[in-house]
């Protein structure tokens, strides 16, 4: 690596948590360091300084602001600041009352040649190219994302005017990235992206594909798919079936999102509960040992409390492995029927906190624990070889 006085620059990089961004994070820090930067522990001893945004919510989108300004602030002289993640698409007017400098899309990269320029008075050391692997690793999985952007317009949503248009990777692509993480020892492979359900549809491909080739990789590993939504999983299922019977699939995230199908429709998910409930019901016939996770939003405009009963029959009923529980927030891009009322903050809390109180309480180790009977230690995903 090269030293502090003769690299070009040296970089810092923040990210606020997702799954985009630590992709994006990756494909950052492998642009400096191919043209010979080097990291700085703190961000004021960077000359560039790259925040990758999270406005998912509104809470993230206070978070993100908050951060940019105290970036600004903390910058040696001469630095530079750089804006990515979702908050420039989502709330672009509160982001210019903060920030004027460059802004890069985490997902085409766009105009990353122009913006990390050398350094005045630095010399480059390197031209190599923007690195196209979509990939990082966490302690247990090598994680490879498949796709960007998705076809679906959730009514809930801000993310989908940020992500863009579906844009699937080739599968040749996610298969060689695959055996790179397995010769580096990884033994759980997991794929992200905003909307795996889709993968493939804009390249005359689906998921099913992929997985099959991905199975025919030698070598004794476990795959996981993040973001596989519902609609996605109720048309594959015939075909996915077969293959989760390998026994070869560590876990599924599917996000149901609510319980009753009247919120489903004011969501405009295209799928009835029945039918989640149904697909989730066979998988589990199929791998018992496949580990199921969802989400849920609670407090949606509209959402009655017999509705919000609903949504609390099927998590006792489906015994996740794992869920994510949150609270609707309107934000920019969001696109609610009109005339539905808006749930009051303190209903909404409180179906958020009754939410998280039961989420555990039809899964069988809990039952074990309520009987008095010791649980069995939850199996994890394997772990990378040392």
């Amino acid at each position: 690596m090269a030293d502090k006085k003769s690299a070009p620059g040296r970089f810092h990089i923040l990210s606020e948590t997702c799954l985009v961004n630590r992709a994006a994070h990756e494909v950052f820090r492998s642009h400096f360091t191919s043209h010979g930067w080097v990291p700085a522990r703190r961000l004021e001893e960077a000359d560039c300084v790259v925040h990758l945004t999270c406005a998912t919510r509104k809470d993230c989108e206070e978070l993100s602001l908050r951060n940019i300004q105290d970036i600004t602030k903390r910058l040696k002289p001469g630095a530079r600041l750089v804006v990515s993640g979702c908050l420039p698409k989502i709330a672009p007017a509160r982001l210019a009352q903060v920030f004027q400098g460059p802004i890069i899309d985490p997902r085409t990269f766009a105009g990353m040649e122009a913006v990390f320029k050398d350094p005045p008075g630095r010399v480059r050391r390197s031209a190599a190219p923007v690195r196209k692997e979509f990939h990082y690793v966490t302690e247990d999985s090598f994680v490879i994302m498949t796709a960007t952007g998705c076809r679906h317009r959730c009514s809930f949503c801000a993310i989908k005017n940020a992500v863009g248009p579906l844009r699937s990777r080739p599968i040749a692509t996610i298969v060689q990235e695959a055996r790179q993480g397995l010769r580096a020892g990884y033994r759980n492979i997991r794929l992200i992206a905003d909307d795996n359900g889709s993968y493939g549809l804009d390249i005359q491909t689906d998921l099913i594909e992929l997985l099959e080739k991905l199975l025919r990789i030698p070598g004794d590993f476990k795959i996981e798919v993040w973001q596989f939504n519902p609609w996605g999983l109720i048309r594959m299922l015939p075909r996915l079936l077969p293959l989760l019977a390998t026994g070869r699939f560590w876990g599924l995230r599917s996000q149901l999102q609510s319980g009753n199908d009247q919120v489903l429709r004011w969501m405009n998910r295209p799928y009835r509960a029945a039918d989640f409930k149904s697909c989730i019901r066979a998988i589990r016939r199929a791998s018992p040992k496949t580990k199921l996770f969802t989400t849920v939003i609670a407090g949606f405009p509209g959402e009655s409390e017999a509705a919000f009963q609903d949504t609390v029959k099927i998590i006792l009923d489906l015994t996740f492995d794992a869920v994510m529980v949150y609270a609707f927030s309107e934000m920019p891009g969001t696109t609610v029927p009109p005339g539905l009322k808006r749930v009051p903050e303190p209903v909404i809390a409180e179906r958020v906190a009754r939410l998280e109180q039961i989420k555990w309480l039809g899964h069988p180790d809990i039952l074990d624990m309520l009987r008095g009977q010791a649980a069995p230690k939850r199996s994890r995903a394997p772990r990378a070889n040392p």
